[in-house]
């Protein structure tokens, strides 16, 4: 079978629609898989942030404004023509109530559309010349003397589709990663649901704000988050994690029902719900397998955020032009990588501390250790990575009196620390 085309990306979510117009804008012919029919409707849970505007997110010092997001060290922009909502406070709240935040002057996030985000991308896509194929699933890939290949799936019939690269931008489920064996050396973390309720009627009293609660009589996980939606305080997002089989919609309703928030819930509504069952793995060191390029969340450990699949796309586009001209595309595109993704970093142990909370602190123990630093100041943020080190970082502060007032409770916390992230999400499961 002769090549049809330069390049085939597999996906059409962020990621892969950047991927598809980098590439096709530099005159590469393209075709773009996508498994959903309707490429703009967004059904899985999401917070439909763009995090870091702090900067130095993600290596980057990100601007949103009207009409697009821009990327000034990487050196593009993304037209966006749907509505924002700032947020300038992380809050973590114990059961008892104890509240830490992390503030800023500025916005540190902003929620926004997300299907109006893959609508004006895919417009520009479709601009671009790209061909479409979607409500078609892209089933496996395989590497050739030519290229590679990818097996795909339309109105039940099967058929390869040939080109010089491949680029796997299928999601953190990728079944192109692991036809091609790129998942071998990523020990496997079990499965997890998320259920995100979308909810009218909320009495919030910290707008702006990213909110989550701990404890174990909350969840035995990890806390449940709470945030406005793009449509500010008129709808309100409330969303759950649990390993399978558990169900996250029980830790919705107890807070809702029991928490020390439950008062903010008297009056609402669920307008509707979002879900999505994830299987987490070790990010991948270089997500290389011949012609067959893994991007974004594929790569990554759970997720490389909106913002990251962006940039993911956009290098990757890039990188595949330089490898058809005969350059070292693939190189500079994995240097990125690494240098670019704190969870391919050895500190990403600090998550495992950030989500082992729950699973092994009762419910008094994180109402006193969050007492310890209630009321200090804290940079404003909402980096996944960098909370875990600054909330525990200021308890360690206290670490003397700790190990005067609660010596269990200091070796307990010594034992924890301890743990690799596999290690915490295993033992999370068996709980």
């Amino acid at each position: 079978m002769a090549t049809q085309y330069d390049l085939i990306v597999i996906g059409a979510g962020p990621a892969g629609l950047m991927a598809a117009k980098t590439a096709a804008e530099q005159s590469l012919k393209v075709v773009l898989i996508e498994r959903r029919k309707d490429i703009t409707k967004w059904t899985r849970a999401d917070c439909m942030m763009f995090y870091g505007l702090e900067g130095g997110f993600l290596g980057e010092d990100l601007k949103v404004e009207i009409g697009k997001v821009i990327f000034p060290r990487n050196g593009f922009e993304v037209k966006y023509s749907g509505g924002l909502y700032p947020l300038y406070h992380w809050r973590v709240m114990s059961p008892g109530g104890h509240r830490i935040d992390f503030s800023g002057d500025n916005p540190i996030a902003t929620v926004f559309d997300k299907e109006i985000l893959l609508r004006d991308l895919l417009g520009e896509v479709e601009k671009s010349g790209v061909t479409l194929f979607s409500g078609t699933p892209g089933i496996k890939a395989e590497n050739t003397k030519e290229g590679a290949k990818v097996l795909i799936k339309s109105e039940g019939k099967e058929s390869w589709l040939e080109a010089k690269k491949v680029i796997a931008a299928d999601g953190v489920n990728s079944r192109i990663t692991e036809s091609v064996g790129l998942n071998k050396e990523r020990p496997p973390m079990g499965t997890f649901k998320v259920v995100q309720y979308i909810m009218e009627g909320v009495e919030n009293p910290y707008p702006n704000s990213w909110v989550q609660i701990y404890g174990q009589s909350i969840s035995p996980f990890a806390p449940p988050h709470f945030l406005q939606t793009v449509h500010g305080e008129s709808l309100h997002k409330l969303g759950a994690i649990r390993p399978a089989p558990g169900n996250p919609e029980e830790d919705l309703k107890t807070v809702m029902e029991k928490s020390c928030l439950s008062s903010w819930f008297k009056k609402a509504k669920v307008v509707y719900k979002m879900g999505v069952s994830v299987k987490p793995k070790m990010p991948i060191e270089k997500p290389i397998m011949g012609n067959i390029l893994a991007i974004g969340d594929a790569a990554a450990f759970v997720e490389v955020e909106n913002q990251g699949a962006l940039m993911c796309g956009y290098h990757a586009g890039h990188a595949i032009l330089k490898e058809i001209e005969g350059k070292d595309g693939i190189t500079e595109y994995i240097d990125w990588w690494q240098k670019s993704f704190e969870f391919n970093n050895p500190d990403i142990q600090r998550i495992a501390q950030g989500y082992a909370i729950n699973p092994y602190y009762e419910d008094e123990e994180i109402d006193y250790l969050f007492s310890l630093v209630e009321g200090e100041s804290f940079e404003g943020t909402i980096n996944q990575y960098k909370i875990p080190k600054m909330l525990w970082d200021a308890i360690f502060r206290h670490k003397e009196r700790i190990q005067r007032e609660r010596p269990e409770l200091s070796q307990k916390i010594e034992g924890i620390h301890s743990m690799t992230t596999q290690e915490a999400f295993t033992i999370d499961q068996e709980k």
